[in-house]
């Protein structure tokens, strides 16, 4: 298999670094269980919720917020539970009051990996630098100066959605999917056009690098950021549905990582 990765990485002796392939391997085996959940049009960790008192402590526990929250917030977190459109009407599947294996109606949740999410933020890192490196080991410009040319394009559309979502988001800017103590909902900017554009440009960036490198390993690791991207909004847009009541609503009407496409 090691071998095969290698010969993939294009012509011209271009080599994936032997100790990465296995952990790249490894990353694709665990996340692709989740793959379809990226593209599921809510993401809130709840089922719908009955109405009794046992059902909405498995959503307040499922969304890692505290009873105590106010009658607004729950009420959209409600909202937000019944938007899944499931065929039932099953309270949270809990076993000793946490979520059984993270699964609500046979749909896959991504796991929280940290009291902010910081395992999400750490796999993102690393799937960034195993990108950057097997750029580094392409041959620029191999696949022509069309997809060159294409690539750059990325690249530059990326910084700039990127940027903008940082100048956005300003105070609200955490490296964490688990929003900051008193961060408020920022619609405006980039945030008009997707939900998370710094993901997008991420997204955008890295794509760009494995066409101007002409790197089909660097294609493949920007592959598995997006899906690792994709994952780790869903598990952040769970903790927004439950900090912010308009959240739902904003889901609704806006993209979450590309512009106009997705």
């Amino acid at each position: 298999m090691t071998a095969a990765l290698q010969r993939a990485g294009g012509e011209g002796g271009a080599r994936w670094p032997p100790r990465a392939v296995p952990a790249a391997w490894i990353l694709i085996m665990y996340l692709r269980k989740y793959a379809i959940y990226v593209m599921l049009p809510v993401p809130v960790e709840a089922a719908r919720v009955a109405g009794d008192d046992a059902s909405e402590r498995a959503v307040d526990r499922d969304l890692g917020c505290d009873a105590s929250r106010s009658l607004r917030h729950r009420d959209s977190l409600i909202e937000a539970a019944r938007a899944m459109n499931r065929p039932d009407d099953q309270s949270v599947a809990t076993d000793g009051g946490r979520p059984n294996p993270a699964r609500t109606g046979g749909r896959v949740v991504p796991p929280a990996l940290g009291p902010r999410g910081e395992g999400w933020f750490a796999a993102q890192v690393g799937v960034l630098g195993i990108a950057a490196v097997a750029g580094l080991s392409g041959r620029p410009g191999g696949y022509g100066p069309v997809a060159a040319a294409a690539g750059l394009l990325l690249i530059l559309s990326g910084v700039v959605l990127a940027t903008r979502g940082v100048i956005d988001l300003a105070g609200n800017l955490t490296v964490f999917p688990r929003p900051r103590a008193g961060a408020r909902l920022v619609d405006r900017g980039a945030y008009r056009l997707v939900r998370h554009p710094i993901y997008g440009g991420l997204i955008l960036g890295s794509v760009g690098w494995g066409l101007v490198m002409g790197s089909a390993t660097a294609l493949g690791a920007a592959a598995a950021l997006a899906l690792l991207l994709g994952l780790k909004s869903v598990r952040e847009e769970v903790w927004l549905t439950a900090a912010f009541a308009d959240y739902e609503a904003y889901r609704r009407r806006t993209r979450r990582l590309i512009p106009w496409v997705v």
